[in-house]
């Protein structure tokens, strides 16, 4: 991102979020406990940034080197000012370049009339309608040795070209919408269609419900096969999205009747990036896409799992995202937990020789 003005330096006027959140008290709050408050403090990125360049602090951090004046505001990663003083973004090949007005005290945002503030002037910018917004940290791709581009983080390009963007539905229609009835500051009447600012939808619900997942167990003799069926219901990008390292478990777990797990099996999807020697890694240090399974917009998968279970009671199916474990020990940090997105325990009847079925859909986890 690029400051716009003369050199940053005077007249540079920027503020913390929650100096924001005095007036703005619904969506300081939402942002509070968004991924854009911490993009300067996640665990990869501070362990990223101390192998490698400043490349990643354009998005992370983005008020990082403008200026001194704003130490505090930049230590906030993705904070109020840095989308509110986006005045343009540009998108080229592999990238987008944002211009952010850090001199002069005017906001901007998507709403033509705005109430005549007392400490800020406001403005609107049609940008602030489109995808191409969210384009300037969510669209990168960087040269590899022989030239060709190599994916860093694609949700733009995801969506821009998938059916979302054909009909019409950008990324704040899903991740900001839809809207409730609230004040824009404090003091002022209410509106409809206030946006939510924790980007994962009301409630943090999107994580739950991208994937549409059904389970199917079945027997034959005493073999017992386990069908589950994947759909990209809901979003307008691939999933996993995000950066290195993410990754989508599928898991299924056999049970005995005590409940003591006597067999597993699972798959996993993500986009896999590998150093020059064929290790897992991460941008900057990947050099190409050794693997790519992730599921796309409005696409079905269907993976089956043959397991030589004939003690099992039941089988528990397990949906769950993590970051890559043996990239996180590449990185020298902790394996981050695994975050369960839905789960099932299909019951299994037991008996020889009769063909029989379990089936159903997984609830999606809030």
């Amino acid at each position: 991102m690029a400051a716009s003005g003369k050199e940053e330096r005077a007249g540079l006027r920027t503020h913390r979020a929650a100096r924001c959140g005095e007036c703005h008290e619904k969506m300081y709050r939402e942002w509070r406990e968004s991924p854009h408050a911490h993009t300067g403090d996640s665990e990869l990125y501070v362990a990223l940034r101390k192998t490698s360049d400043a490349s990643c602090d354009r998005c992370h951090e983005p008020l990082r080197g403008i200026g001194a004046g704003v130490e505090l505001a930049r230590s906030e990663g993705v904070g109020c000012d840095v989308c509110h003083r986006m005045e343009r973004v540009e998108v080229r090949s592999g990238h987008a370049e944002a211009s952010l007005q850090t001199t002069g005290n005017t906001k901007y945002g998507p709403r033509c009339d705005p109430r005549r503030p007392y400490f800020h002037k406001a403005e609107c910018r049609p940008i602030f309608g489109k995808s191409e917004l969210c384009a300037a940290c969510h669209l990168l791709a960087v040269p590899d040795s022989s030239g060709e581009l190599l994916p860093v983080h694609t949700e733009y390009a995801d969506w821009l070209s998938g059916p979302y963007a054909a009909r019409g539905k950008t990324c704040q229609s899903c991740h900001m919408l839809p809207g409730v009835e609230a004040e824009l500051a404090v003091g002022e009447a209410k509106r409809e269609g206030v946006p939510d600012h924790g980007f994962w939808g009301r409630q943090a619900e999107l994580r739950g419900t991208g994937l549409s997942v059904q389970a199917r167990a079945t027997w034959k003799g005493t073999d017992l096969s386990v069908t589950v069926q994947l759909a990209n219901a809901r979003a307008g990008h691939f999933i996993p999205a995000e950066g290195a390292g993410q990754q989508v478990v599928l898991r299924v777990v056999c049970l005995a009747r005590d409940g003591e797990e006597i067999g597993r099996s699972e798959r996993i999807f993500e986009r896999r990036s590998v150093d020059a020697s064929g290790e897992v890694a991460s941008f900057p240090a990947a050099v190409r896409v050794a693997s790519d399974n992730r599921i796309g917009p409005l696409e079905t998968r269907r993976e089956r799992f043959e397991l030589g279970t004939p003690d099992a009671t039941s089988a528990r199916v397990a949906l769950l995202r993590r970051t890559d474990p043996e990239l996180s020990k590449r990185l020298g940090i902790g394996t981050a937990p695994e975050q369960l997105i839905s789960e099932v325990v299909l019951p299994l009847r037991s008996g020889n020789g009769a063909h029989r079925v379990s089936s159903r859909e997984l609830p999606l986890a809030r």
